[in-house]
């Protein structure tokens, strides 16, 4: 007798998602259906309900005709090309002026006439007649709460009714932080388009790296952020639940290292990913990261960039020569006192550092060749690095001159008196007493007082003695015999402070006098006086 026997079929647990596929955001499309639509069948939607009321109190649909006759005037064939042509998405938060002034040109000089037309941008982006860039819709000033009330009216309902309950059973969400959230959302919509639902992982970090980029720092509540929509079950099931464990990831595997730039050549592309392999038994994580950050972005794609079809390590003297030209400085965005954000290149302070790894790739290359030609010995070239260029003996002695301190005279630690122009490093400062009270000073110290030496111009004080025990015991007599051994020359000292007063490292006479054998200066009248004692 044959027994059957059913197994029960276990469902296959779903694989985790690659790293970079999470945070891939969608990409900015050019065409779709609502931007190619005719002048007359956006007027027929923009103009009647919902988008405008049947009583039009406000010159809405007036200025509705002014944006359109705008657009109109901007070449491009659809309504998207004309807005990117017109120049308006790159001014940011200085793109009004783009349209006033068309519109003073053609007599529309009233400001009722602009506010109107202002007020129409809202509905076009409702009716996703334009997508605006992330950048400019963080920088434009636009009316929040206009519109998120219009994207929550007329596209998604149901997803902003969703939010907002969210938020709102939420006790750790505020006011300020429920409505941010939802115009973070409202952003994503307008420049992606689609609704609520349609917004993925990638969306979320794309905007918030904007944000900071602009803004220069985190805006506030990015976390809660990815957390109103994780909860509303907005992204795939194999997506982290907070925003730190989607920021990190977990370590990258070479491959994932390699093709974040986007490598042309696949046979490159192939070898810098088995060179990785090869390396990473010995390095750390965040070495291996730097590693690859120098080979492919700042070595190959650069290469790439500059000379497309390039596919051998063997590069002629010329284009050695300029691409470490080019790696010599560095792209840096600052900000002008008016705003504005302007690109200028700077001199790179770790050009050696970034030379070293690639001259030490070619050199493995061609020693990993004699041990096993067949896999590596193809792709030994001679190595255009050589080796005085990645000497940093006077790359350190000139960067250690740039933080060299000006010379001053001037108590490094009290600051007592303002320092002086290099020029006049050796002069005195204007407080100072005259020389002869000075000497007189240094022999018989007035109670209570402390006495400084000059520092030499352009070099360090000296390291100050231990401190006294207590201000009334002199120093030991042995101590003061063995410095008297060691420096015979040196006239014996004294210092006087006052009680509870710690002396500064160069206010102490066996500091200056005995170690150095400088003379001694009075002290200025700007010192701050002493502490008074502690009582008991």
């Amino acid at each position: 007798m044959t027994v059957a026997l059913e197994t029960a079929q276990v469902p296959a647990a779903k694989p985790p998602r690659p790293v970079t596929e999470l945070v891939r955001a969608r990409p900015r499309k050019d065409v779709w259906p609502a931007t190619g639509q005719s002048r007359e069948e956006v007027w027929g939607r923009l103009a009647a309900e919902p988008f405008a009321p049947a009583c039009d109190n406000n010159g809405r649909k007036f200025g509705l005709g002014l944006l359109l006759d705008w657009l109109t005037d901007q070449p491009g064939a659809t309504w998207q090309e004309r807005w990117l042509a017109s120049g308006a998405d790159d001014d940011g938060a200085n793109w009004r002026e783009i349209p006033l002034r068309w519109m003073r040109e053609r007599g529309h000089e009233v400001p009722w006439r602009q506010e109107s037309f202002f007020r129409a941008v809202h509905p076009a982006l409702c009716a996703d007649l334009i997508r605006p860039s992330l950048p400019w819709l963080i920088t434009s000033s636009l009316r929040s709460s206009a519109l998120v009330g219009m994207l929550a009216q007329h596209r998604d309902p149901t997803g902003f009714a969703r939010l907002r309950e969210r938020c709102a059973t939420d006790p750790s969400v505020n006011t300020a932080a429920a409505t941010r959230t939802a115009y973070r959302a409202a952003q994503i919509l307008v420049a992606k388009g689609g609704i609520i639902a349609d917004i993925v992982p990638g969306d979320v970090l794309e905007l918030l790296d904007i944000e900071a980029e602009l803004r220069g720092t985190s805006v506030g509540a990015t976390h809660l952020f990815y957390r109103v929509l994780h909860n509303l079950d907005v992204f795939d099931d194999r997506a982290p639940a907070t925003l730190r464990e989607l920021r990190t990831g977990g370590q990258r595997t070479p491959e994932e290292l390699i093709d974040r730039y986007g490598i042309a050549c696949r046979p490159v592309r192939d070898l810098l990913v088995d060179y990785l392999r090869e390396r990473q038994p010995a390095l750390d994580y965040n070495s291996l990261d730097a590693l690859s950050y120098y080979l492919a972005k700042l070595f190959w794609s650069d290469l790439e960039r500059h000379h497309p079809g390039i596919d051998s390590l063997h590069l002629p003297t010329n284009v050695a020569d300029a691409w470490k030209q080019r790696l010599r400085t560095t792209t840096k965005t600052v900000r002008t006192p008016d705003g504005r954000r302007i690109t200028t290149e700077a001199p790179r302070i770790n050009y050696r550092e970034c030379l070293t790894p690639v001259r030490a790739f070619y050199l493995d290359l061609a020693h990993w060749a004699v041990e096993d030609p067949a896999r590596w010995a193809g792709w030994v070239a001679p190595c255009p690095i050589g080796s005085e260029e990645i000497n940093r003996k006077k790359d350190k002695r000139r960067r250690k001159s740039r933080w060299t301190p000006a010379p001053a005279s001037v108590c490094q630690y009290c600051r007592s008196w303002s320092a002086v122009s290099t020029s006049d490093a050796r002069t005195p400062p204007p407080c100072w007493p005259p020389p002869a009270t000075r000497h007189q000073a240094r022999r018989s110290p007035p109670p209570g007082r402390h006495w400084y030496a000059s520092p030499r111009a352009g070099r360090r004080p000296p390291k100050c003695w231990p401190r006294t025990p207590s201000p009334d015991t002199p120093r030991s007599s042995a101590g003061s015999a063995t410095r008297a051994a060691e420096f015979p020359w040196s006239p014996p000292t004294t210092t006087t402070s006052a009680p509870g007063c710690r002396p500064h490292h160069c206010c102490s006479s066996d500091t200056a006098a005995t170690r150095t054998g400088r003379s001694a200066r009075a002290p200025s009248e700007r010192c701050s006086p002493p502490r008074s004692p502690t009582p008991g």
